[in-house]
């Protein structure tokens, strides 16, 4: 009996083990998960995209025209300041003195313009030159999020300068513009569907106003009562408080005009309709190289259309 025992003994040990073996073998590793890993391309992506058109949209054709305003006359911006002073005089015998010599007063403020307003006439072309280059040539700042569902565009703000640096929507108080994309990897290719994504095309451009205008806005660039002063002892008109009060307006009116008009373009965002293609590498970090945009910005075809990660 015992021999028996000992027998059968003999033959399940080995068969445990064998058991114990196969199933070891056929179990996942530790640590190892049943789903293969995502595609190396998905993640989280500082981009900066490249955008230059023909021409400025439409839409800011009125500001733009604006500020050309005040520097295509020989005698601006010092007529243009004049006229928009002269726009802010209240009724009366001073008012009517001011108009009917504004082409005299212009003269004579632009001879005095290097002491009554040094930076009003750089000023203003700095601000209108920033407005009408972002207005056809910008670079968005985005925050990409890829993945096989739910990717994302975002863009937050621009880059604006020969330095780069960035000024956000956030800081204006609006919203970041973001659309849902399609991304997949084609080889080492990233493929970007066609979509719409709507740009707050005012925003943008307050943003380059921002950027351009000194510290202070457009009241820093004026001194009026130097200019007051200037306007009244030249036409011998004994005003100075209303001329100033009517130059303070004047700059006023002209910034608060230039931050409304550029908020009205929001009301109908500018539709960037693209689709897009770019390198994928992954060595020494996930990067996106070599982006191309190709579709329009509104009613204008993309001249240039680039992207890349940072």
């Amino acid at each position: 009996m015992s021999d028996a025992i000992s027998i059968r003994h003999a033959i399940l040990i080995p068969l445990v083990s064998l058991v114990s073996v196969v199933a070891c073998s056929t179990a996942s590793p530790p640590g190892r998960p049943d789903a293969p890993p995502p595609p190396s391309w998905h993640g989280n992506y500082d981009v900066r995209s490249h955008l230059v058109l023909g021409a400025p949209l439409a839409m800011a054709g009125p500001v733009l025209a604006q500020l050309d305003d005040a520097t295509d006359d020989p005698l601006d911006p010092a007529l243009f300041l004049v006229e928009r002073l002269i726009a802010q005089l209240p009724p009366g015998s001073a008012t009517d003195a001011v108009r009917a010599l504004a082409p005299l007063a212009a003269a004579y403020v632009m001879g005095e313009l290097d002491t009554i307003a040094p930076r009003l006439a750089p000023g203003l072309r700095a601000i209108a030159g920033a407005l009408r280059r972002t207005a056809r040539d910008m670079t968005l700042v985005e925050r990409w999020q890829l993945a096989d569902r739910g990717a994302t565009r975002a863009v937050t703000g621009l880059a604006l300068g020969d330095d780069a640096h960035v000024r956000a929507f956030a800081d204006r108080g609006v919203a970041d513009p973001e659309i849902a994309i399609d991304a997949r990897e084609v080889g080492s290719t990233l493929v970007i569907d066609a979509h719409d994504l709507a740009l707050p095309y005012g925003s943008m451009l307050a943003l380059a106003l921002d950027d351009a205008a000194p510290p202070g806005g457009l009241p820093a660039l004026v001194d009026c009562d130097k200019l007051a002063t200037t306007v009244t002892s030249a036409l011998g008109i004994a005003a100075p408080s209303i001329v100033r009060a009517a130059c303070v307006a004047a700059i006023d009116t002209l910034a608060s005009d230039l931050v409304h008009e550029l908020a009205a373009l929001d009301q109908a965002p500018a539709a960037l309709q693209v689709s897009g293609s770019a390198t994928f590498t992954s060595f020494g970090g996930a990067a996106i190289t070599s982006g191309i945009w190709s579709g329009a910005l509104a009613e204008q075809r993309l001249q240039v259309g680039a992207f890349a990660s940072e």
